[in-house]
């Protein structure tokens, strides 16, 4: 006994049901009871599979039931973390019922994408001052532009420091 889902639909335009493989493009079968469509698709089935093997052609996975324990686990950037964490704080329930909450609320995504952005723009914020102490530690590193060419600095790091360089006259 193969594994593959079955799918029957009633069908309004053909005036009966329509049975399907989901995991075997193409292959429906027409019946005008439930029980019929199920027969033909039975039929149908195994002569897809057939032509499948007699070609050398690798069989489909069967898309099987799976259990799901209701965890994972999710990197993210500390600074969002910890503005995930005031946040739920403030509003005084876990990060694990805010994370709930913004997710149930944002089955359009809205809930939950206002909140990553709050969080990333935090974020953000800090690359910016990261990039500030970067330009900072590195014009006290070299002190003209010949110096930044000499040391064959990748040319997008150039760009961003090129205005910041301090020249020596």
């Amino acid at each position: 006994m193969d594994k593959y889902s079955i799918s029957i639909q009633w069908s309004d335009e053909d005036k009966g049901y329509i049975a399907t493989v989901p995991e075997l493009k193409g292959l429906s079968a027409f019946g005008t009871s439930k029980d019929e469509a199920f027969n033909e698709l039975q039929i149908a089935k195994k002569a897809y599979l057939e032509v499948f093997e007699e070609d050398g052609c690798e069989l489909p996975e069967p898309d099987l039931l799976k259990d799901y324990s209701g965890q994972f686990r999710l990197r993210l950037p500390k600074s969002l973390h910890a503005y995930l964490s005031k946040k739920a704080e403030k509003e005084d329930v876990s990060l694990n019922t805010l994370i709930i909450s913004a997710l149930s609320e944002g089955s359009n995504n809205e809930s939950i994408v206002a909140i990553l952005k709050e969080g990333f723009a935090g974020l953000k914020e800090e690359i910016t001052r990261l990039h500030i102490l970067t330009d900072y530690l590195y014009q006290k590193e070299v002190s003209t532009s010949c110096d930044i060419y000499d040391q064959k600095q990748p040319s997008a790091f150039l760009n961003s420091v090129q205005g910041l360089v301090v020249y020596n006259s």
